[in-house]
């Protein structure tokens, strides 16, 4: 429905650029390939293990949702194309939910 992919990418960016720590498209890579849908607060454990960070996870959790979620508001804007999907759906009374990658 919408891609927050990115932001969530930008917020992991940022709390390590935050500890002195270098990101580059490799670094970028290996995270993604490693968390990419997996729940924040299991993703931020793999974060902290990779590069040994010394917060605990659920600190680093809150920092990285504090840091998405303001990235986000006002920037969400559904995919291209949901809204007529949706809205064919629901003329038809099809059934719908909504779920995440993680």
């Amino acid at each position: 429905v919408i891609d927050t992919e990115r932001m969530w990418a930008a917020a992991t960016e940022q709390m390590l650029i935050t500890r002195g720590l270098a990101y580059n498209a490799v670094i970028q890579k290996k995270i993604h390939d490693t968390v990419h849908g997996l729940p924040p607060l299991i993703a931020c454990g793999m974060v902290k293990q990779m590069f040994g960070l010394p917060e605990s996870v659920e600190q680093l959790a809150r920092e990285k949702s504090e840091r998405a979620m303001a990235l986000m508001k006002g920037n969400i804007k559904f995919i291209t194309g949901f809204i007529k999907f949706h809205s064919e759906l629901t003329s038809k009374r099809v059934l719908t939910a909504i779920a995440s990658n993680c």
